[in-house]
């Protein structure tokens, strides 16, 4: 299978099966033959999984599919800059901001503020190391209008092999609604694949 294979789906797969389905093929992607050799670096893993992803929801025109006012038109990851910026210096302070990583769709914003008075959608779920789960984004305060056509928004916590949060997964949709429960369900599998496919260097 070629890697632009990984974006078929099976016919009529149930929104359950389409999670499944999505974190299995993560998992054949993002495995290495060669531990050790950058393939499973963060960088990489988070590029071929907002890809997928992106490329995944597209494909499933039972929710999102291509129709504008309907799909899925972001997805991608926020990390600290230890995980980022090479040779970042820790000054022991509370961090101050997410920085944009790998992501698919529109240009972004770059940073994400964590000190808000009011904090946005990306920086709740760092902060309280939960989902985030947004029906409508104009009736959340705080919320970080990077594109105007984004009606609804899910943010998952990212951790790495010490299970400390360092990032998150960003999902916007077009559409009011357009996440739920079982998306909740299914995109935490994903992540915690995600997260294990990861080369995170020694445990220290």
């Amino acid at each position: 299978m070629t890697h632009a294979d990984s974006l078929a789906l099976p016919p009529n797969l149930t929104l359950s099966e389409f999670y499944q389905h999505a974190t299995t093929t993560l998992q054949a992607l993002l495995a290495t033959s060669s531990p050790g050799s950058g393939e499973s670096a963060l960088v990489t893993c988070c590029a071929n999984a907002s890809s997928l992803l992106f490329g995944l929801f597209e494909n499933y025109p039972q929710k999102w599919g291509t129709e504008p006012g309907k799909r899925v038109n972001w997805c991608g990851f926020y990390f600290l800059p230890t995980h980022l910026i090479p040779h970042h210096r820790t000054t022991g302070s509370p961090p101050t901001k997410l920085f944009l990583g790998p992501f698919h769709g529109r240009p972004a914003c770059s940073f994400v503020p964590l000190t808000s008075r009011t904090p946005g959608v990306c920086a709740c779920a760092f902060l309280s190391q939960t989902v985030q789960l947004v029906p409508n984004v104009h009736e959340r305060p705080g919320h970080i209008a990077c594109d105007g056509v984004t009606k609804s928004e899910i943010v998952l916590p990212v951790r790495d092999a010490k299970g400390e949060v360092i990032g998150v997964l960003d999902l916007d949709c077009e559409a009011v609604e357009g996440f739920g429960e079982e998306d909740r369900i299914g995109l935490l599998g994903f992540v915690e694949a995600f997260e294990r496919c990861v080369d995170w260097g020694p445990k220290v």
